[in-house]
Parts: structure tokens; sequence; C-alpha cells
């Protein structure tokens, strides 16, 4: 039996299915405030901070590998305290 999610990823159309694929093991940033890049947007939102991806075009590997360096180095270097 396939899980709700991961019907919902199969059910999208091409090429946002690649794409959502793609992203779907890369990221999550809850504590994007701390980030600044300006590809980011913050929106109406305290903590999180929002990185649009266009699925017509090849991912931008370069900025997504900065962000998840940035991202882990927040907590690597203490400035986000885990428990």
């Amino acid at each position: 039996m396939i899980r709700e999610v991961d019907q919902y990823y199969e059910d999208q159309e091409e090429p946002n299915k690649s794409c959502l694929l793609a992203l779907r093991s890369y990221m999550l940033f809850v504590e994007g405030k701390y980030l600044d890049h300006p590809a980011l947007e913050t929106g109406k939102r305290t903590r999180m901070k929002i990185f649009r991806i266009n699925p017509n075009k090849d991912l931008p590997i370069q900025t997504i590998e900065w962000l998840l360096r940035n991202a882990l180095d927040l907590y690597r270097k203490g400035k986000i305290k885990t428990k």
C-alpha cells in the first residue's frame, strides 16, 4: 500500500513531479530567519523563509548546497540550540 504523501508526488504532472521528487530529499528551512540569501523570501512568516524553484529550469544546485551548508552550520556552530 502506497503512503498518502508518496501518492501526492506520484499524482503531480511533469515537470512539477520531477522537481518535487528531487527536492523532497533536500530541504526544510524552519529557522530561515537566520539565513541571509537573496533567493529566500520571508513573506508573512517570522521563522521560515521560502526558496522558490522553477520546475521548468534546472535545479540551482549551487544555491541549494549553499543554503543547506549554511543551515547546518547554524546548528553546528550553536547559533540554534538543540536539546
